[in-house]
């Protein structure tokens, strides 16, 4: 009987450092991968066929449902201009000019990937067709001031995801240099 016991303990702890380690692979084929642009995180694997198995597996789980990068480029922030961590409870600032593009959005997701619930049902910004100025706040609370925000309030880290969908040729070209929005900490709660 004990060496049963014994034979399912190593199993057990085997299939959990698993499937531990493959999470964290996951985890890392997204953040730790691509091409950087600021605080900006691209990857134009991101929807293809032929990625790295562990970057298809964390673009699933992330939920991303990404389309073919000659569609769409998806940038990803998870610091600010500065480099300090997204968090919550800090009142941020995104401000800039939107690349050469068809459309455009920013997602806030908090840091188990997924939408932050909130009472203003507000989850997105997304492309001013007359204007391609993004100027708009990610906060606890509304900013007092009024314009576009982004809720953050119970999303602990966070990053925000901005998707440029049928940019122009110019922007493949240069997805370390395409000059993207800032995001400036304002202050912290």
């Amino acid at each position: 009987m004990k060496i049963i016991v014994y034979f399912l303990s190593m199993v057990l702890t085997g299939v959990g450092l698993g499937v531990a380690a493959f999470t964290f692979m996951m985890d890392r084929a997204i953040t730790a991968t691509g091409i950087q642009n600021g605080p900006w995180v691209t990857n134009t694997a991101y929807g293809d066929s032929k990625a790295p198995a562990l970057l298809k597996a964390g673009v699933a789980k992330r939920g991303l449902f990404a389309l073919k990068s000659s569609e769409t480029v998806y940038y990803t922030a998870y610091t600010d201009s500065e480099g300090q961590v997204l968090d919550d409870g800090c009142t941020y600032r995104v401000t800039g000019q939107a690349p050469a593009t068809r459309w455009w959005s920013f997602t806030l997701y908090g840091g188990d990937n997924f939408l932050i619930d909130n009472e203003a049902d507000t989850y997105s910004v997304f492309m001013d067709p007359v204007s391609r100025e993004v100027d708009f706040t990610i906060s606890p609370d509304a900013p007092a001031g009024g314009g576009d925000w982004l809720p953050s309030k119970g999303g602990g880290k966070i990053s925000v995801t901005l998707r440029l969908y049928n940019p122009e040729p110019a922007v493949y070209e240069a997805l370390t240099t395409t000059p993207l929005p800032s995001i400036e900490k304002e202050q912290c709660a």
